[in-house]
């Protein structure tokens, strides 16, 4: 009942799982039985028995060898491995009995054992006895060889012990037939067999060659197998083998000659019907022009059947091996070629013997490298404390260091501590200083051996150095002693050259010549000494003599920066357009504002360095994308005497003068509101405050303007965002504990503020990086700007589109004096306190604007 009870859900792939125990079976079981199968309906069990069972012995057998049954009471599951002895066995010999466990795995046929003595079985040979131990199966055939003597007697081979006695060479037996005259031919046969008959015997050879006509029809009596064979005269007759026509030959002794008869057949490929001599291969002459079955070689045979063998390319392929020694020598064949069969039988070893190959070494096996101390002796005889690898006999062993005392190469001096590999080439330093072959120069080569030429086999490429006649400098040509100086050429020589006013200074040429010795260059005044000259005179037309000793104050001394040249050398045809903007702007007084293009940063960055060499003012304008520079024109405009694309010329960053009242806008700070004042990039209004080196630092503020803002904007929202997605998404790019506040200004515009006042600054400079490069990427806002309060005073209207009023300052411009007066505009002083705490304020933003590229 409780197999019926539970077949339906108790089947597991076909085979019903008993309840109780879990094992699996192929049927469903149709009656109740104990475990050991015995008992059919067995009692219900005593206390303490196990129940389904019917307390007989077990009995069942365990493993298909065993013949032990289970001794265990009736139970369930797998009755335990047998421990009893298995029947008693012998050894493969015979000789030694053993008895084995018994078990399940017990397999009288699989469990033999080897007594380990030599087995003496009597071999097949007949002869010898086997020499192995104990072991299974029969005997290995007899290991030894005897030798074999062929029939004729002629010839003998090794052949394994058991093999018959005699064997035919298969060679013609030649012994002497009973006539006397002729030999045997048949192959190498047994003593006991009969030679062949003489085929030439009278009885035998009773008829003609052919065998149309009878000896004795002929005439001709034969007594002897030594009288000749009578010919008939007629034709053979007999058939040929290949052909089956009849030999037209006359009747002849041996075989026939080859089939004479023109027969008419298809060629070779099948192209076409050839008439030949039967026998003849029929081959017409067409080439064929198909490949072999390679796929590189075409074949190229006359009347070629176009089949696989004789489209087989038996070109040799030639290619280079893997070992790189030999080539291949297979038929041409596709893929690759097979692996180097070359093998070499000497083993390869290194120098120290330590590392080898064993023999047979493949061809192209490399020896690996060797690990252990070289031990070759140095030719100095000096032994080093730092060893090295074992290396090959070619490869020299590194140089000794030992440090030893020697004479340097010229003998002057003995060096110490100079190592032991360098001293064949010590040199104490010394200049030779022995006179040339020239006559007028000494060598000026350092320690050299005395028995080495100062020049080695080379003239002399030394300056003349002789003093022209013309000008007085040195001959600056190579040495053409003994010949005179060729003045005839300009000379060479630097002077120093000045203007007429004494102003400008450079270095030129000296250019004399014999035919011109008094020429001197001179130097044409500019437009800085006509200015300059112009101030001195009204000067002192106006009793101002400190003043005409410096016509040139309030004037600014800068340079260009590295930055600014650099830029230039990588961007050398966009700065050339620009410079032609800038100076149709500037010679054009009409326009006031020069508007470019949008363009990338570092682009605009360049455009607002360079404004305040031109003496205009800068500012940015629009958004990105459409983000540009737009230039003022203020009084002191004007284009600088050396344009940032002719100062790369020059090996040193030239000096040029422009005006100290300068102002340049930084492209970071733009509000929609209104435009922002920046700090001039000099200071000084005296030349005499502006030293040459100062003025070099004071110039670089024209490239580091400071970028300040007070908060960010994020702005083209996504669509549904809220509060707590743009924080969680912010969280994620910015550091942990970041003190920042967000405020929701409009539906597509959040300003995000920093809470810690005092680096405020700091924080929103890191900010504003990292959100601008990785906030667009989340698909939360596209747009990250660093955006600046306006300061607007309570009762004035703020100021647009003009600059803070700074106080006068009194500056020369083209010779005469001119005053910078302040605007009509006037802001009170809570204004002029908040700009001015503004403007200290930014001074402590840390130094980040946009570096030029």
């Amino acid at each position: 009942k409780w197999a019926r009870t539970s077949a339906n859900g108790a089947v597991d792939n076909g085979r019903w799982r008993c309840p109780g125990c879990q094992h699996t079976r192929a049927a469903v079981p149709s009656h109740y039985v104990c475990f050991c199968g015995a008992t059919r309906d067995p009692e219900q069990a005593r206390r303490g028995a196990v129940p389904h069972t019917c307390g007989r012995i077990c009995g069942r057998r365990r493993g298909a060898h065993c013949p032990h049954p289970c001794p265990l009471p009736c139970h369930p599951g797998p009755c335990p491995p047998c421990t009893s002895l298995a029947p008693e066995q012998f050894c493969f010999c015979g000789r030694v009995s053993f008895r084995a466990r018994c078990g399940s795995d017990y397999d009288p046929a699989t469990s033999g054992r080897s007594c380990g003595a030599v087995c003496g079985e009597m071999l097949g040979c007949g002869k010898h006895a086997c020499t192995k131990p104990c072991h299974e199966g029969l005997c290995a055939p007899c290991p030894r060889t005897v030798t074999q003597n062929c029939y004729c007697g002629r010839h003998t081979r090794q052949t394994p012990c058991g093999a018959p006695a005699w064997y035919s060479c298969n060679e013609v037996c030649g012994e002497l037939l009973a006539c006397g005259a002729h030999v045997c031919d048949r192959v190498c046969h047994r003593p006991d067999e009969a030679h062949s008959e003489c085929v030439l015997d009278p009885a035998v050879a009773t008829t003609c060659h052919c065998g149309a006509h009878s000896v004795a029809d002929l005439g001709v009596q034969r007594l002897r197998c030594t009288d000749p064979v009578p010919s008939c005269g007629g034709p053979c007759g007999r058939q040929h083998d290949d052909c089956g026509h009849a030999c037209a030959a006359p009747c002849h002794e041996g075989p026939c000659p080859p089939c004479a008869e023109t027969v008419t057949t298809m060629c070779r490929c099948n192209s076409e019907q050839i008439t030949t001599a039967c026998g003849s291969p029929a081959l017409c002459n067409r080439m064929c022009t198909q490949k072999r079955n390679c796929r590189r070689h075409r074949c190229g045979n006359r009347c070629c059947p176009k089949d696989d063998v004789h489209h087989a390319c038996t070109i040799v392929c030639g290619r280079q091996l893997s070992c790189k020694h030999h080539r291949c020598a297979d038929a041409c064949h596709s893929g690759l070629c097979p692996p180097c069969t070359v093998t070499s039988p000497e083993p390869l070893v290194c120098d120290c013997g330590r590392t080898s190959v064993p023999a047979p070494v493949p061809c192209g096996k490399a020896l690996p490298p060797c690990r252990f101390p070289c031990q070759c002796s140095r030719e100095c005889g000096h032994i080093s404390l730092i060893t090295h690898e074992c290396h090959p006999s070619d490869t020299p062993c590194p140089p000794c260091p030992v440090l030893v005392a020697t004479q340097c190469m010229c003998g002057a001096r003995k060096l110490q501590s100079i190592p032991c590999h360098r001293t064949a080439a010590a040199s104490c330093g010394r200049i030779c200083g022995k006179l040339l072959p020239c006559g007028g120069h000494k060598c000026a080569r350092s320690c050299h051996r005395p028995d080495e030429p100062c020049l080695q086999g080379a003239p002399c490429r030394q300056r003349c150095g002789k003093p022209r006649k013309a000008c007085g400098h040195p001959c600056a040509l190579t040495c053409h002693s003994p010949s005179m100086c060729d003045e005839s050429r300009p000379c060479e020589a630097l002077v120093d050259v000045s203007c007429a006013c004494g102003r400008i200074t450079t270095r030129q040429r000296c250019g004399a010549t014999l035919a011109n010795p008094r020429h001197r260059p001179v130097l044409d005044c500019d437009e800085l000494c006509r200015v300059a000259e112009r101030n001195r005179r009204v000067a002192l037309a106006l009793g101002l003599p400190e003043r005409a000793e410096a016509p040139l104050e309030g004037l600014a001394r800068v340079k260009y920066t590295d930055e600014i040249l650099q830029f230039v050398r990588t961007n050398a045809a966009w700065v050339r357009d620009v410079e032609a903007l800038i100076s149709a702007f500037v010679a054009d007084r009409s326009r006031v504002v020069l508007n470019f293009s949008p363009m990338r940063n570092h682009q605009r960055a360049f455009l607002h360095a360079v404004a305040p060499i031109y003496g205009c003012s800068s500012r940015s304008i629009d958004r990105e994308p459409f983000r540009s520079v737009c230039w003022d024109r203020t009084p002191n405009t004007t284009v600088p005497s050396i344009s940032p694309s002719n100062a790369i010329r020059y090996a040193r960053a030239p000096t040029l003068i422009c005006s100290d009242r300068v102002y340049a806008m930084d492209d970071s700070d733009f509000d929609d509101s209104s435009s922002h004042i920046f700090e001039p990039t000099t200071s000084a209004t005296t030349s005499a405050a502006i030293p040459p080196v100062a003025a070099v630092s004071q110039s670089s503020t024209i490239d580091r303007l400071r970028r300040k803002f007070d908060y960010i904007a994020i702005s083209d929202l996504r669509h549904g965002l809220t509060v707590n997605e743009l924080r969680a998404a912010i969280d994620r790019l910015l550091p942990p504990g970041s003190p920042y506040t967000v405020r929701w200004k409009s539906e597509d515009l959040v300003e995000m503020y920093c809470t810690d006042a005092d680096a405020k600054y700091e924080y929103l400079t890191k900010w504003e990086s990292t959100l601008k490069k990785k906030l667009p990427h989340t698909g939360t806002a596209g747009l990250v700007t660093g955006e600046k309060t306006v300061f607007q005073p309570e009762e004035k209207p703020p100021l647009t589109n003009s600059r803070l009023p700074k106080p006068q300052v009194q500056s020369q411009t083209h010779g005469q004096p001119q005053s910078l007066s302040l605007p009509a505009t006037t802001i009170d002083s809570s204004s002029e306190n908040s700009v001015s705490a503004a403007a200290d304020s930014d001074r402590e933003v840390p130094e980040n604007w946009e570096s030029i590229e």
